[in-house]
C-alpha cells in the first residue's frame, strides 16, 4: 500500500523515514568499517589497496547510484498524482532501465580500470591488492544496480524500513564471510570482495521481492515500452549522476594527491573517511525524507507544505550538527587505535577529522539540498555545483599543497573550503526554488 506524504504531521513522517533509513546507513557503514578492520589485520597496504580499490569501484557504481535518485523523484511525483497506471508505467521502466545500465557499466569497466590505475602513484603490495580486489568486486555490479532502483522505488512509497533490515543482516553476515574467506579460504583481501557481492546479492533479492509485494505493477498488458520515458528517467538522473561520478572522481584526485605523501597518508584517510561516515549516517536519513516527501508533495503541488518541510529539515539539520561534531571524536579516539599500531597513521586521522568535524554542518546543509533539488525536479544545477565542489576548486588548491610540498593538514583544509563555498551557494538556489514554488499557490 501507498504511503501518503502529503498530509499529516510532518515531524512524525520525517522520523518514520529517516530514523529507519538511518539504522539501514548507519549498518552499511560499519559493513564497511569491518571491512577496513579486516584489511587492517592483513596489513597496514591491505587498507590503502581497499580504499584506492573502493574508490575506483565507487566511480564505475556512481552511475546506478546517481540514475536511482531519478526513479525516487519520478516515481514519488507520480504518487502525489494518485496515478496508478503512471506510477507502474515508471516502475516498469526503470528495471529496463537498470538492465541498460548494467550492460553499459560492465563495458565501462572493462575498458576503463587499468588506465585508472595507470594514473596513480600506487605501486609494488599497495597496487597489487588494489588490483585483485577490484578483479573480484566487479562480478557484483549488477547487484549494485538493482539493489539501488529497487531501494529507489521502495524509498519513494515511504519504505526505507526494508533496507535498514537487510543492511542489518548483511552487516553479520559480512562479519563471518569476511573470517571465512580472508582466513578459512585464505583468499586474503579477495576474500574482502567475496564477502562483499555475496552480500549484495542477498540484498537485491531480498529488495526485488519487497517491491514485487507492493503490487505496483497489476497488469503487465498496458506496459508499452516508452522511448520518452527512458529518456525522461536518464535526463532526471544525469545530473545526480554526474554528481556522484563527480565524488567519486574527487575522492580519487585526493588519493592521487596524497598518495605523494606515502602510504600512511591514504590509510589516515581511509579511516577518517569511514569515522566520518558514522557521523554523516542520521543526515543521509534526512535527504532520504526530502527525497520521499517533496517528491510527493511537489506532484500533488502542495507547495506550502514543502516549504514546511524544509523549514522542518532544517531545524532536525543543526540538531543532528551538534550531536555529529561531538560524535566524531568521540569515535576517532576510540576506534582508530583498532585499524592500527602506526602512530603516524593514528595522528594523520585525529587531523582529518579536526578539520571535518567542524565542517559536518555543511555537508548535512548539502545533502538536503540536493535531494531537495532532484525531489521539485531542478536537478540540473547540482551538477555544477559538485564540478566546483569536489573538481574545479579542490584541485586548484591541491595542486597548491602538492606544489609547495605541504603536509596533510593542507589537503583536509582545501576541502573545508571546498565545501563551504558550495554550501552557501547551494543554499540560496534552495531559497530561490522555495519563492518559485510559493508563487504558484
Amino acid at each position: 500500500m501507498d504511503k501518503d506524504l502529503t498530509s499529516g504531521d510532518i515531524s512524525t513522517q520525517i522520523k518514520q523515514i529517516s530514523i529507519p533509513a538511518s539504522i539501514g546507513f548507519f549498518f552499511y557503514t560499519m559493513f564497511n568499517i569491518t571491512d577496513t578492520y579486516f584489511a587492517s589485520t592483513i596489513s597496514d597496504n591491505a587498507i590503502a589497496s581497499l580504499v584506492l580499490a573502493s574508490t575506483v569501484f565507487f566511480m564505475i557504481i556512481s552511475i546506478s547510484s546517481g540514475m536511482s535518485r531519478s526513479v525516487s523523484s519520478l516515481v514519488g511525483n507520480a504518487l502525489g498524482t494518485k496515478d496508478h497506471d503512471k506510477v507502474q508505467n515508471i516502475v516498469v521502466h526503470s528495471y529496463i532501465f537498470a538492465f541498460f545500465i548494467v550492460t553499459f557499466l560492465y563495458a565501462l569497466s572493462y575498458l576503463s580500470v587499468e588506465y585508472i590505475f595507470d594514473l596513480t602513484s600506487a605501486k609494488g603490495e599497495y597496487l597489487e591488492g588494489s588490483i585483485v580486489f577490484i578483479g573480484v568486486i566487479l562480478y557484483g555490479l549488477s547487484f549494485y544496480v538493482f539493489s539501488a532502483f529497487s531501494n529507489a522505488i521502495l524509498t519513494s512509497h515511504g519504505d526505507t524500513k526494508s533496507f535498514r533490515n537487510i543492511l542489518i543482516v548483511n552487516f553479520f553476515l559480512n562479519i563471518i564471510l569476511n573470517y571465512l574467506f580472508i582466513y578459512e579460504l585464505n583468499l586474503g583481501i579477495a576474500g574482502i570482495a567475496y564477502a562483499t557481492i555475496t552480500t549484495e546479492s542477498i540484498t537485491m533479492s531480498y529488495l526485488l521481492y519487497k517491491v514485487y509485494k507492493l503490487k505496483i505493477v497489476s497488469d503487465l498488458s498496458i506496459i508499452k515500452y516508452n522511448f520518452t520515458l527512458i529518456k525522461e528517467l536518464f535526463i532526471q538522473g544525469l545530473p545526480a549522476t554526474l554528481n556522484m561520478a563527480l565524488m567519486s572522481l574527487g575522492s580519487f584526485i585526493l588519493i592521487y594527491f596524497i598518495s605523494t605523501l606515502g602510504e600512511d597518508i591514504v590509510s589516515a584517510y581511509g579511516i577518517g573517511i569511514r569515522l566520518e561516515q558514522m557521523a554523516l549516517i542520521p543526515s543521509i536519513g534526512l535527504s532520504v525524507a526530502v527525497v520521499a516527501m517533496i517528491s510527493q508533495n511537489n506532484g500533488a503541488k502542495n507547495y506550502e507544505r514543502i516549504e514546511l518541510i524544509m523549514k522542518k529539515i532544517y531545524q532536525y539539520a543543526f540538531i543532528l550538527y551538534a550531536f555529529g561534531f561531538v560524535f566524531m571524536f568521540l569515535m576517532a579516539y576510540t576506534l582508530t587505535p583498532l585499524f592500527t599500531y602506526s602512530k603516524i597513521i593514528e595522528n594523520e586521522v585525529y587531523t582529518y577529522i579536526k578539520v571535518n568535524a567542524v565542517l559536518l554542518l555543511a555537508y548535512i546543509l548539502i545533502f538536503a539540498n540536493v535531494s531537495f533539488l532532484q525531489a521539485i525536479k531542478k536537478p540540473n544545477m547540482i551538477f555544477y555545483i559538485g564540478l566546483f565542489r569536489q573538481i574545479i576548486m579542490p584541485s586548484i588548491l591541491f595542486y597548491l599543497a602538492y606544489y609547495f610540498n605541504m603536509s596533510a593538514l593542507y589537503y583536509w583544509l582545501a576541502t573545508f573550503v571546498s565545501v563551504a563555498i558550495a554550501t552557501v551557494y547551494i543554499n540560496s538556489l534552495q531559497i530561490k526554488y522555495l519563492r518559485e514554488l510559493n508563487a504558484k499557490i
